[in-house]
């Protein structure tokens, strides 16, 4: 809780910091249970017209949260605010793995590592 409270403090300093916001709401969903939602709620609502912080949305929907077709919704809407950010189509990728969607899946994979070639998290799903 007391690492809440300092990062709560630090987005107050810093409210325009994606990965600070991001840390903030990770730790909100993990230590405090019920109230992720709310956190996740108003992340949703800064990420808005941001396709890198939506892409992280997405990362927080599919890794944290077990929930691919909110991450799949948060992937392409990165993608219709900008088609070049890589983070996106490796979460649409790995959403479309966690359903069984092998062909979708393979092919944000491959277009991550075309925007991106030294994107380590699509190389490695990739092998």
């Amino acid at each position: 809780p007391a690492a809440v409270d300092r990062l709560d403090r630090a987005v107050r300093r810093f409210p325009d910091d994606l990965p600070l916001r991001a840390l903030r709401t990770r730790m909100v969903i993990v230590q405090r249970g019920a109230e992720g939602r709310s956190a996740l709620h108003d992340f949703e609502a800064f990420c808005e017209g941001n396709a890198d912080a939506l892409a992280e949305l997405a990362r927080l929907h599919l890794i944290l949260l077990q929930e691919p077709q909110a991450a799949r919704a948060a992937a392409l809407r990165a993608i219709a605010l900008d088609p070049s950010t890589a983070s996106a189509h490796v979460m649409l990728g790995l959403a479309a793995q966690r359903v069984g969607d092998v062909r979708t899946a393979r092919a944000e994979l491959e277009r991550a590592v075309e925007l991106d070639p030294d994107d380590a998290e699509a190389n490695a799903v990739l092998g």
